[in-house]
């Protein structure tokens, strides 16, 4: 399996790499290639390869969620007794993979197997290629003294071979998940290996800047595997810490091997401080995610004819579990669910669009039916929505209006309102509050309770007659309370309530809640990408000293 991550090159050239390398009549998985998801032109350059052998299978994402959102779709199909993961940016050199093989056959399942990285030869007078090259030469000693040896784990993922099927899940938005896999292959009481006969080709950053940016990526991952698995994965200051004197030999190796100079080593740490500030860097908000690579190759293809029809897939309990949640919830409001916005509420693996949704559910009456583009409990008459979708658009349009008018003195107070409840739904029932979420600035909560308690008294004083819903302030919060609360795992409805937000003011910072809430990206992976932004926000600014006063 090639986890397309990066360019259609690659992935053309690790796909028959994949292919030449695979041997007849050997018991193993299924090859495929599994793509992160990208844009149209992207999607292309890796249907360009794959479809020309009938022994691969192509699994594509929509949306780019990172490789590890990937894996676990290729770990949910694999069959066989092994699975040998190659990087797209990778080719494994001839007999690597018999090699991971043989060096397998002494080991007890659960295991994996690990080959040695190979980077290209630097050329004469190339500090960031001699750099490189001291890298991975450092990066073989560590594996040969911490794999398979008791102590903390680690396993390079550019060529992995694993054990079927008992090999351990792994969680979406996981940045190092060789690190994460050998991690949780431990915890379980398998065994890792190191293979350092099979060689994997590589490609390594050009300039000294993707470097850094690597090894920050790199450095927040091995963090980010303490706080998932519980326990931090095997690195070389760690090694360090616990044991000096193997330190240091696995340093005097290296350099014998790449006789790197002095100015050479004293790069290479100087870079791994610099990354490893940037990487805590980070962790300030908003936090930069890693889970999906930044920069990935564009460019246009064409004479790419469409890939053949997808085959169905399989049943997946999750969904008819969230779907049969949906029904029950939108029958006790009476009311029904619009397929387009069920699309975005389900869980990975399910339909991706609102006609394989409709096919899905037409094949499972006892989920619902479908009638004129809504999913209607089973058994039960469709309820009256034209009434409710006519009010809804009325609440939204006096939230607006109330925003505009009676909010404007305190504007300077806040960072964003939010519509919430039935009216961001789009289907209030009668009698029904118009319910708003409120941000303000650090230390003016208070100031703002104050002024909307009068305006709503004095001024809007709430008549549905009129036209006018009661207002319900029921979250008012000031911005720092705001990103913990987002980042504060709660589970699917309220990541639903928070997804489906509708602003008023301040839509850049509700963009920023949601990237502070990366949780909800799990429950809820299609509406977290249709919400989630990437333009600058602000930083956080308390009210000035006056107002306060």
């Amino acid at each position: 399996s090639s986890p397309t991550t990066k360019s259609g090159r690659s992935a053309r050239r690790s796909t028959r790499c994949s292919r030449k390398r695979s041997r007849p009549g050997s018991s193993g998985a299924r090859s495929g290639s599994s793509r992160a998801g990208a844009t149209t032109p992207r999607r292309a350059w890796s249907r360009s390869g794959p479809p020309r052998d009938p022994r691969v299978r192509l699994v594509s994402q929509p949306v780019r969620r990172g490789k590890a959102f990937a894996l676990q779709e290729v770990f949910r199909r694999a069959r066989g007794d092994w699975l040998v993961l190659l990087n797209a940016d990778a080719v494994a050199a001839p007999g690597a993979v018999a090699e991971l093989l043989a060096r397998a056959g002494r080991l007890a399942r659960p295991f994996a197997v690990m080959a040695r990285p190979v980077p290209p030869a630097p050329p004469p007078g190339d500090r960031v290629g001699e750099l490189l090259a001291l890298l991975w030469d450092l990066h073989h000693e560590f594996h040969r003294e911490v794999v398979g040896r008791p102590g903390p784990a680690h396993l390079a993922d550019e060529l992995l071979l694993l054990s079927l099927p008992d090999t351990p899940p792994i969680e979406e938005g996981v940045i190092n998940d060789g690190a994460y896999l050998a991690v949780r292959l431990a915890q379980r009481g398998g065994q890792g290996a190191y293979a350092d006969r099979a060689r994997v080709s590589i490609e390594v950053p050009q300039s000294f800047r993707e470097h850094l940016n690597q090894r920050r990526r790199i450095l927040a991952g091995h963090r980010q595997v303490g706080v998932l698995a519980g326990r931090a994965p095997a690195t070389l200051p760690g090694l360090a810490l616990r044991d000096p004197r193997r330190a240091l030999a696995v340093l005097r190796r290296a350099r014998a091997s790449s006789r790197a100079s002095p100015s050479t080593i004293a790069l290479l740490f100087a870079g791994e401080a610099l990354a490893g500030l940037l990487s805590l860097w980070d962790r300030v908000p908003p936090r930069r995610s890693h889970a999906v690579w930044r920069s990935v190759a564009t460019g246009s293809v064409a004479g790419i004819s469409p890939p053949p029809p997808a085959a169905p897939d399989p049943p997946d309990p999750a969904v008819a579990a969230r779907i049969a949640n949906l029904v029950t919830v939108a029958e006790r409001f009476g009311t029904s669910l619009d397929l387009e916005e069920l699309v975005g509420l389900m869980p990975p693996h399910a339909p991706w669009d609102a006609e394989r949704l409709r096919g899905y559910l037409e094949a499972r009456p006892e989920l619902g039916r479908v009638e004129a583009g809504r999913l209607v409990a089973p058994g039960r008459p469709p309820p009256a929505v034209d009434g409710r979708r006519e009010r809804g658009r009325d609440y939204l349009a006096r939230a607006r209006q109330f925003a505009d008018r009676d909010l404007r003195p305190v504007l300077p107070w806040l960072r964003c309102v939010l519509v919430t409840g039935s009216t961001a739904y789009g289907a209030p029932a009668p009698g029904d509050d118009l319910d708003l979420f409120v941000v303000t600035r650090p230390g003016a909560v208070w100031l703002f309770l104050a002024y909307v308690y009068l305006e709503v008294r004095l001024r809007y004083r709430p008549d549905p007659a009129a036209g006018r819903p009661p207002l319900c302030f029921n979250f008012v919060v000031d911005a720092p309370g705001a990103i913990r609360e987002f980042r504060r795992p709660r589970g699917f409805l309220v990541a639903r309530d928070a997804l489906t937000a509708r602003p008023l003011l301040g839509d850049d910072y509700y963009k920023r809640l949601l990237r502070e809430g990366a949780w909800m990206e799990q429950i809820l992976p299609r509406l977290y990408a249709e919400r989630w932004g990437d333009e600058p926000v602000p930083p956080p600014a308390p009210v000035g000293l006056a107002p306060r006063l």
